[in-house]
């Protein structure tokens, strides 16, 4: 854990100077583009062809990007980041996260 702290550590300062608003959209893009290749290499199955485990899967992946959000609202908070704004952006890439969980898992 203390390697992703100080991960975290060294993008902000690396980030300190930068438009983070316009770092995300563009980081986005990128995300985006990377999900849309996987998304043609793995598909999901049809809803009419998702087996139980499947099913079972997509909601636990769900749960734990759920939680995932919570704790980077936790986290945020300690640094008097608005609750909503987290939310919203997190929000933006969480079905991506879901979606590449998905096809990983199988």
């Amino acid at each position: 854990m203390s390697r992703v702290v100080n991960s975290a550590e060294a993008m902000g300062t690396i980030l300190q100077d930068v438009d983070l608003e316009e770092f995300q959209n563009i980081f986005e893009i990128e995300l985006s583009r990377i999900f849309e290749e996987l998304k043609k290499e793995f598909s999901e199955p049809l809803p009419e062809e998702q087996t139980e485990r499947y099913r079972q899967l997509a909601t636990t992946i769900s749960q734990a990007v759920n939680g995932t959000e919570d704790a980077l609202v936790n986290v945020c908070g300690f640094f008097n980041i608005p609750e909503a704004d987290v939310r919203a952006h997190y929000g933006d890439i969480k079905p991506h996260i879901n979606h590449a969980l998905l096809i990983v898992g199988k």
